[in-house]
């Protein structure tokens, strides 16, 4: 059997002396999604700083692509080909889109140059506002080029943390097509949702967090079945 992409270790973080993680262990394997679902406050955000490294857990232990990166800085990390998109997006909204999405790279000027026509590719609402700075962009564009910044560090793990937040139904279902086609691609997602419905749909398998701890896992189509998923976060 093949070794999972990225292993969690009985992580366990607190904020003072507020325990936000406990116990927590998931995989996610090369190319797969997998989604983490639960209410506001379930611990999901943390969960994805922590695996970047903008959270020190109290105990456990991150392995991605067979390395313990416990010790590594975020940035380290990112070089490692591990990318994050967190929520609230987090562009520079004085900067051009291009602008944005070099930011995000550290490669040659040709190489990035490519990067983002792979960007403009996966999300063609992008390529005319080239030139736009971001705080022109909708919601929907900004939300996409939070996510091509991810990309622009050619992550073989994209942690995606409530992509869908704010969005219009419209927006919202354009995203998850975008994300589906990131997968289909090659790029493993861990996505951090709180419509898990949508969640469900294009991921293989999950994991619900309740209070910081995992109480559910299974494949995707099994925990839709699943009567407490249903009445929790499925509208019943």
């Amino acid at each position: 059997m093949a070794e999972p992409l990225l292993s969690v270790h009985d992580l366990d973080v607190s904020y003072d002396q507020v325990e936000a993680l406990h116990g927590v262990s998931l995989e996610v394997g090369d190319g797969e999604a997998v989604a983490l679902i639960g209410a506001n406050g379930a611990g999901k955000s943390t969960l994805l700083r922590s695996i970047i490294g903008l959270l020190r857990p109290r105990a456990g232990r991150v392995v991605f692509a067979g390395r313990t990166v416990d010790a590594l800085r975020p940035e380290q990390r990112a070089r490692l080909n591990l990318g994050y998109c967190p929520e609230g997006r987090e562009i520079f909204p004085e900067l051009t889109v291009r602008e944005n999405l070099e930011v995000a790279s550290w490669r040659p000027a040709l190489k990035r140059g490519r990067l983002v026509d792979r960007v403009y590719d996966v999300f063609p609402a992008l390529a005319g506002k080239d030139s736009d700075p971001g705080w022109q962009l909708s919601g929907g564009q900004q939300q996409m080029l939070a996510i091509g910044r991810a990309l622009m560090g050619e992550p073989r793990l994209l942690l995606l943390d409530e992509p869908s937040l704010g969005l219009s139904p419209i927006l919202v279902s354009q995203v998850f097509a975008n994300i589906e086609r990131i997968v289909a691609e090659g790029t493993a997602v861990l996505l951090a949702e709180q419509n898990a419905s949508k969640a469900l749909k294009i991921c293989r398998r999950a994991y619900v967090l309740r209070v910081g701890e995992v109480v559910l896992s299974g494949g995707a189509a099994e925990l839709r079945e699943n009567e407490e998923v249903k009445e929790a976060y499925l509208g019943g």
